[in-house]
């Protein structure tokens, strides 16, 4: 639990910072980077989580090959959840007027700002996922 807790914190951090030196770059007030991460940390934390614990569960489910491999096989597995997921979600903000043309709205009007973010967390949470089983390796073996 403490390892599910711990990543889900770090992903977010990572994509709550990727976000707000976006929003560094493109303001003119250097204090809207805090105000960035803050905001984005409390709209990103809960999809996050469940993105960990999906993953947790891809883990147990697909031992496969080397760590490289396996790495890369998680992160395409989580970037195809996400595609899906946001597809889904565009999909029942749409329901009562279903079109193609009120789809594509609905996703860049609410999901396409999240997207770079959400490819941020899902190559973060296995990375993070890895050096935390490498410390608890090293802490157990000494």
């Amino acid at each position: 639990m403490k390892r599910i807790i711990l990543t889900t914190i770090f992903a977010s951090l990572c994509g709550c910072i990727s976000a707000g030196l976006i929003a560094l770059f493109s303001a003119e007030n250097p204090a809207f980077f805090l105000i960035v991460i803050i905001y984005m940390f409390g709209s990103i934390f809960i999809p996050t989580l469940i993105g960990v614990l999906l993953y947790q569960f891809i883990k147990k489910k697909l031992p496969i090959g080397n760590s490289t491999n396996r790495f890369i096989l998680h992160i395409a597995i989580l970037i195809l959840i996400l595609a899906i997921g946001v597809l889904l979600w565009t999909m029942l903000d749409v329901i009562n007027n279903f079109t193609i043309k009120n789809l594509i709205e609905a996703f860049n009007r609410d999901f396409r700002g999240f997207i770079p973010f959400a490819f941020v967390i899902a190559v973060a949470i296995p990375a993070i996922d890895i050096l935390l089983t490498r410390k608890s390796l090293v802490k157990h073996n000494y």
